[in-house]
């Protein structure tokens, strides 16, 4: 539907707040109808789909998604009464990352660090983790599976190799036929 706003100033081409607003709502797609009601922060971290881990200031979970609870096999309730301590092995880096986001009240990132706890076993994975509120009360800690991107790397070696040993036994066969 378009809209037709004639100015309402009596200088041709300018238009008033209220003439503006008006063109808004007239232009306004029919899907974007009302605005609804503000998203729950539980379905919000549930839609994400890399785990994360919402701790306070002393370690203690707070808040997780569907994905956590996937990647280290435990369900939320077990999940809120840990701490970071219970959760990762003491010399993990993703201590030393926390502290930093607190700290700085910046974002850390770090990749191929290599986790390995009773539930998921070894995993290499990259960790941001992001200060939440200002200052920062909450870290939200995410942890992305970096296995995929290695085995595809794993697989385009193994190609290579197979490529390199099926050309040296063509050669070899060469120099036997024709030696």
């Amino acid at each position: 539907m378009t809209a037709s706003v004639k100015p309402s100033d009596k200088r041709a081409g300018t238009f008033s707040r209220r003439d503006k607003a008006q063109a808004m709502v007239l232009t306004r797609p029919r899907h974007m109808g009302k605005r609804t009601s503000p998203v729950n922060t539980d379905e919000l971290l549930d839609a994400i789909p890399d785990p994360i881990v919402v701790a306070n200031q002393h370690g203690q979970i707070v808040q997780i998604n569907l994905s956590a609870e996937d990647f280290f096999n435990m369900p939320k309730a077990v999940f809120l009464r840990q701490d970071l301590g219970d959760l990762f092995p003491t010399a993990s880096p993703i201590f030393s990352l926390v502290d930093q986001a607190f700290r700085t009240g910046n974002s850390v990132a770090e990749y191929g660090i290599e986790l390995e706890t009773p539930n998921i076993g070894l995993q290499t994975v990259m960790v941001q983790v992001a200060p939440i509120g200002v200052p920062a009360a909450h870290v939200a800690i995410q942890l992305g599976e970096r296995s995929i991107a290695r085995k595809i790397d794993q697989r385009n070696n193994q190609r290579h190799a197979v490529r390199s040993i099926s050309g040296m036994a063509a050669m070899l066969a060469h120099e036997l036929r024709n030696p």
